[in-house]
């Protein structure tokens, strides 16, 4: 009978494809007391890149990396951080094979200060000392803030106590120079350092008779 021819099977070599170039020239830059941006140059791929892990540390000269999102995209807004403090990020390339790049360079941003916009909150207003000719207002802040009263025969007011810039959270201001068995409207005003300034609603008080 005849024989089959001898036949030979060569093995099939599978290449992996190599990784995805490393993330270039990545920035970091501080918007607000919350959020600091980040950008970077595309890594090239043979299968295509999918993705980008971006890495976090906080502190100067910090190292201990996390991971902390994927962007497909090569930019990337961290928000929720802390204000006046340094943060420090890397970002690496994925690829459809699931093969990593080397990590990029390392970006820092310092978040800016957070910004004062809130007024100081006004309590405990009182009228005491009063006399024919003048009376003693007192009230407290919840923050240390500058002390000044506004005062006159209407709610106009029309005079002002002189400012007093020394900042505390216990108010009181002497008005002097009133007419006896008068009616007085007052209103207390107080500013924070930031200058957020908080004006109480209007208060009455009745100077005695004279002796």
């Amino acid at each position: 009978p005849p024989t089959s021819p001898n036949s030979s099977i060569s093995p099939v070599h599978l290449q992996t494809p190599p990784p995805p170039t490393a993330p270039s020239s990545l920035t970091a830059t501080a918007i607000s007391s919350s959020q600091i941006n980040l950008s970077w140059t595309a890594s090239t791929d043979a299968v295509g890149v999918t993705g980008y892990r971006v890495e976090r540390c906080e502190g100067v000269s910090c190292s201990n990396f996390t991971y902390i999102a994927t962007s497909t995209a090569t930019t990337y807004s961290n928000t929720g951080l802390t204000a006046s403090t340094n943060y420090s990020y890397r970002v690496l390339a994925t690829d459809a094979a699931s093969n990593f790049s080397t990590y990029s360079n390392t970006a820092s941003a310092t978040t800016q200060t957070s910004v004062d916009t809130t007024p100081p909150t006004i309590s405990n207003i009182q009228s005491t000392s009063i006399t024919s000719s003048g009376a003693t207002i007192t009230w407290t802040t919840d923050e240390a803030s500058d002390t000044q009263v506004e005062y006159g025969l209407t709610t106009s007011y029309g005079s002002q106590t002189t400012l007093n810039t020394t900042l505390t959270t216990s108010h009181s201001q002497a008005i002097t120079g009133l007419t006896a068995s008068t009616l007085y409207h007052y209103r207390v005003k107080s500013k924070d350092a930031a200058g957020n300034l908080q004006t109480s609603g209007d208060g009455t008080f009745t100077t005695q008779a004279t002796a």
